[in-house]
């Protein structure tokens, strides 16, 4: 049992050759195999029972009030499309900025807000 609030899910393969447990927190994601390497089952090994108390026991080690820091020297400010996810073009309505790795070279343009030109009824497409 662990004193914090996490979302967690067990399972065993068939066969009862692996058991794990996975569990996430806002901080922190953990997940424990428990079985053997060399593939052979292991009856009554399931999730919950071998793998599931390990992960609650791990959570109980790490610090409860770690929040990872966001690394801002390693980070830069891009406009992004709000609807599309990827760097705005000027034809993005609502753009919003995000913190991109300053490592990223180039991002390729919101593919899907584009300027299209129209008759003047606005029926038909055309080219200019």
């Amino acid at each position: 049992s662990s004193s914090r609030q996490i979302a967690w899910k067990t399972g065993t393969s068939f066969g009862f050759r692996d058991a794990w447990a996975v569990g996430l927190t806002p901080e922190y994601v953990v997940a424990v195999w428990v079985g053997n390497a060399s593939g052979e089952g292991r009856p009554g090994i399931v999730g919950g029972t071998a793998a599931g108390p390990i992960l609650f026991e791990l959570f109980n080690l790490l610090p409860a009030t770690s929040r990872l820091q966001i690394p801002y020297d390693d980070l830069i400010e891009q406009e992004t499309c709000s609807q599309s996810g990827e760097r705005a073009s000027s034809f993005c309505p609502n753009p919003v900025v995000t913190l991109i790795p300053n490592t990223v070279k180039k991002t390729f343009a919101c593919p899907y807000h584009k300027l299209i030109h129209l008759s003047s009824d606005g029926l038909y497409r055309t080219s200019i």
